[in-house]
């Protein structure tokens, strides 16, 4: 029988673990196992006489290499949906609900190569919750898209007055509330005459519902209006504050002694420029006999609604 030389792409094809040439009494076979795309090409069989050849088209066996999965994301996130397909040639549709996905400003397709296809959310909104599709000719593979509420802005919930004595640092605790899914840090700043307080002169300690001010060396000058400013990713809450470091009152104005007699004075005075912080309870009167060792004793007693006037007989 005459013999036969095989060719792909005008070079000789040479039999090796893949490649089989066979002969089958007048038949003369070429077997390719595991053919691959690669494989493709123009072959050509000829003997001393004849000639035969074909181009052999090797489509690939398409299938998914990596298919959707369910997934749990956040509004406004950005979400990345991707297969593989088999056959790197052959095109994908994707849907949604089982409608065809159009492309916008916040939705994208990809035809990554290789097979490759990504469905591209920059911003995902709480619409997008739903069924995906890859369809790819009779394949097709799904998911089911859940969308968790994305975190809101801070809202402070805190009193319009706070204080505390000037012999410790003042805190000052602001509980807030940031509904939805956190996303971004929460930042907090204390705010005097329009200006932020500087970390030397204030700690912030921020947890997920309170953020706690510390003045670390308050003093009673620093009394006054301040503001209270919580921020995240989404906005920010301001609130308007009165903050009182305590000191001890001031002297009270004005004092004068009249009427002096042998068991008897007036004894009058206005109430002091600055209390303190906190409301005067009462005023104490006190003497000094310079003939007795001892020192000052009380002799009386006067309360803010009576009249800063006392009138007292001596012991």
């Amino acid at each position: 029988m005459g013999e036969v030389q095989w060719l792909r792409n005008g070079e000789e094809i040479k039999p090796d673990k893949r490649i089989q040439i066979v002969k089958d009494g007048r038949k003369r076979k070429l077997v390719i196992k595991d053919c691959k795309v690669t494989d493709a090409g123009q072959f050509k069989c000829t003997t001393n006489a004849d000639t035969t050849e074909s181009e052999i088209i090797i489509n690939y066996q398409n299938r998914f290499n990596k298919k959707l999965k369910d997934t749990e994301a956040v509004e406004r996130e950005k979400l990345i949906l991707d297969i593989e397909l088999q056959d790197q040639t052959a095109p994908c549709d994707w849907k949604f609900n089982g409608e065809p996905i159009v492309p916008s400003e916040s939705i994208e397709i990809k035809n990554m190569g290789g097979g490759k296809h990504q469905l591209i959310f920059s911003s995902l909104d709480m619409s997008n919750e739903g069924e995906i599709t890859c369809e790819s000719g009779q394949l097709s593979s799904k998911c089911k898209l859940s969308i968790r509420k994305g975190e809101s802005r801070p809202n402070i919930d805190c009193p319009d007055k706070f204080s505390g004595p000037i012999s410790a640092p003042v805190l000052l605790e602001v509980p807030f509330k940031v509904s939805g899914t956190k996303q971004t840090p929460v930042e907090a700043k204390l705010f005097k005459d329009g200006k932020p307080l500087p970390v030397k002169d204030v700690e912030v300690a921020v947890t997920d519902d309170k953020v706690t001010f510390k003045i670390k060396k308050p003093s009673r000058d620093l009394s006054g209006p301040y503001q209270i400013k919580i921020s995240n990713g989404q906005g920010e809450d301001t609130k308007d504050v009165q903050i009182i470091c305590q000191d001890v009152p001031q002297p009270p104005q004005d004092v004068d002694i009249t009427d002096v007699y042998q068991t008897s004075c007036v004894v009058s005075f206005n109430p002091p420029s600055d209390d303190g912080g906190t409301p005067i309870t009462k005023y104490v009167i006190e003497r000094q006999d310079l003939s007795k060792k001892h020192g000052w004793e009380s002799v009386a007693e006067v309360l803010p609604s009576e009249p800063c006037l006392k009138k007292k007989k001596k012991k």
